[in-house]
Formats: structure tokens, C-alpha cells, sequence
């Protein structure tokens, strides 16, 4: 089963660089951020965060108003390594790229969860494989086309005397705008392929960075172990809360019942959970996302039987949730 991670997926210091970067291409980011509901003070508290529904809709009013092929990749080669915070610092300092690379796969939950980054070797390549989390089809096109731009541009900016040669792989078919791809990355895609991936030469991972610095890392490093440490002791409820739902009768457990289970009160931890900020509702709604993505993917069972798993009386009801959820249907999930 997959661990409980936070509702909150985003830091949304991103999405103000973003919404600068339509600035500057003439775009008038006002009409999103309405749809959004988004006010200036939401973003003016550093470690804000966007919840996984506010980005699903954000990402859809994006691509509802901004009718610009190839818009992704712009801003993926627009955003420096420091937008990326304390993580941007660090990769900078690293000794090599090996490190750097060590470093994202590390302290990445505290910038986003909408990613996940995995560094794989095979004999003479290495590759960062990337998995986008939620959203529809045009969606993870749209962050692919981020992720896959900017994790070339740093490689360029973090070894600028060393010829890396990347190649890009995408899962998604080639889109009408792909000869933008080669044009912008200036490197070779394949697209329809098994994994959405960042492929180079295993030899670059030991190349040293220019800006290595030592003592700058060793403080860069301590703020970050700092914020992941808050991160999960913020967290450590959550989870407990979490592995009890799962492990309980049916997904059904009641917030009465787990409460007696962790020798409090029902008063007592709806007060824990509010000066989280969550409620013991959204971590059982967590629950049950992780719960289905992990049926949909694992095992054979009908979207009907998942449904019934999860306490859903009609089927109809969990397909409109994990829409409502990941912005796709079930099957789409599956398929």
C-alpha cells in the first residue's frame, strides 16, 4: 500500500514564478487566477502550499486559457535552479552530479508530490525516470513538458563545460507541436515510449559541479534536514491515523474508534488534526485514493468490486470521486 502523504502537493512559490513567466510573454495570468479563487495574500507566506485539489484545478484553468503549444517547455528552460529554494542551493554546492541527483531524490517531498524521480543505472546509462502523480492526459503532458525541460537545463547549467548529451523519453504520443521539442531542447525524443525518462552517460554522474562548495552545502544541507524533519514530524499523526484506516475493518473505521485506538478523545484529536491543518475526513479520503490507485494498478479486481472495497454502495459514486480526485476516471487510471 502506498504511504500517506499530505494533501498538500505543491509549493506554491512555483506557481508565482509561473504566473510571472505568463506575465512576460504577454499572457494575463487574471483570468486563472480568478477561476482559481487564488488572492495575492495566499502566496505571500513562504512554505504556502497548493492542496491536490486547488492544483488540479489551477492545472486545468492553465490549459483552459493559455492556448500556446509548447508553453511547458518554455517555462521548464525559464526556471533557474534557485527558484527550486534551500534544493536549488544545495544541488549547486554538490560535489558532482551524482550527488546533486542524491540530493532532489532526498528533499524533493518538501518542494512537491505531484513528482516522483528515480535514478536508475544500466551499464553505460543512467537515467532520472519520472512519474507525474495526478491529472489527466493533457495534464501530465503539460508537467512532463516542465520537468523534462528543466532537469536538461540544470544538467547544462550545473556541468557547462561537459558535452552531456541527454536523451528524452515520453510515454505520451508525439504531440502536433513536436518538432518544438528537438527545436528548444535541441536534444533527441522518443516519444510512445515505456517510461517517461531523462537518459545520459553513467560517466557524467561523476563529473564535478564548477560551484562545489563544501561549507555552503554542509549549511544548505542542515536547513533542509530541518524542513524534512518538520515535514514528517508534522506528518507522524497523519500516518498513524492512516495505517489504523487501512489496517482496520474494511477502510471503515470511525473517527470515535480511532481515537479510543490512540487513547484520546474524539474532541482531543479533532483539535490535533486542526492545528494541522486536516481533519481526520481528508486523511481517510488520502486513505482511500492511495487505496484505489493501488487496486487499479495491482490487482484484477472490477472498478465495481474496488468500489464496494472502499465502502462505495454505488459504483457510479467512487468513479465521480476519483475523478473528482486525479482529474480521470478509473479506467483511464488502469488503462
Amino acid at each position: 500500500m502506498v504511504d500517506l502523504h499530505h494533501d498538500r502537493v505543491i509549493d506554491a512559490h512555483y506557481i508565482v514564478i509561473f504566473l510571472d513567466f505568463l506575465k512576460l510573454r504577454g499572457i494575463d495570468p487574471a483570468p486563472i487566477m480568478t477561476a482559481c479563487q487564488f488572492s495575492e495574500e495566499k502566496f505571500a507566506t513562504p512554505h504556502t502550499f497548493l492542496t491536490r485539489t486547488e492544483c488540479l484545478h489551477f492545472l486545468d484553468q492553465v490549459l483552459k486559457h493559455v492556448d500556446e503549444p509548447g508553453i511547458g517547455l518554455a517555462f521548464g528552460a525559464y526556471l533557474n535552479i534557485t527558484n527550486h529554494g534551500f534544493l536549488g542551493y544545495a544541488i549547486m554546492c554538490s560535489e558532482d552530479l551524482r550527488h546533486a541527483i542524491n540530493l532532489v531524490l532526498r528533499f524533493l517531498k518538501i518542494r512537491t508530490q505531484l513528482v516522483k524521480l528515480t535514478l536508475r543505472e544500466s551499464n553505460d546509462n543512467a537515467s532520472i525516470v519520472v512519474d507525474v502523480l495526478l491529472g489527466d492526459d493533457r495534464m501530465r503532458q503539460f508537467l512532463l513538458e516542465i520537468l523534462a525541460s528543466n532537469l536538461i537545463a540544470m544538467m547544462r547549467s550545473l556541468l557547462p563545460n561537459t558535452d552531456i548529451k541527454p536523451e528524452c523519453n515520453l510515454k505520451y504520443d508525439a504531440p502536433v507541436h513536436a518538432e518544438m521539442y528537438t527545436d528548444m531542447l535541441k536534444i533527441p525524443i522518443r516519444f510512445s515510449a515505456q517510461e517517461n525518462s531523462v537518459t545520459f552517460n553513467a560517466r557524467n554522474l561523476k563529473e564535478p559541479i564548477p560551484s562545489a562548495d563544501k561549507y555552503a552545502l554542509s549549511l544548505v544541507e542542515s536547513q533542509l534536514t530541518s524542513l524534512l524533519d518538520n515535514f514528517e514530524e508534522d506528518h507522524a499523526l497523519e500516518r498513524t491515523i492512516a495505517k489504523l484506516i487501512r489496517t482496520g475493518e474494511g477502510y471503515h473505521l470511525s473517527l470515535e474508534d480511532t481515537a479510543k485506538r490512540l487513547h484520546m478523545s474524539s474532541r482531543t484529536l479533532r483539535r490535533k488534526l486542526k492545528e494541522k491543518d486536516t481533519s481526520f475526513r481528508e486523511i481517510k479520503e488520502k486513505v482511500y485514493q492511495d487505496a484505489a490507485k493501488d487496486y487499479l494498478k495491482n490487482s484484477e479486481l472490477s472498478i465495481n468490486e474496488i468500489a464496494f472495497l472502499l465502502g462505495y454502495e454505488n459504483p457510479a459514486n467512487f468513479i465521480n470521486a476519483f475523478k473528482r480526485w486525479f482529474g480521470l476516471t478509473p479506467s483511464a487510471f488502469r488503462n
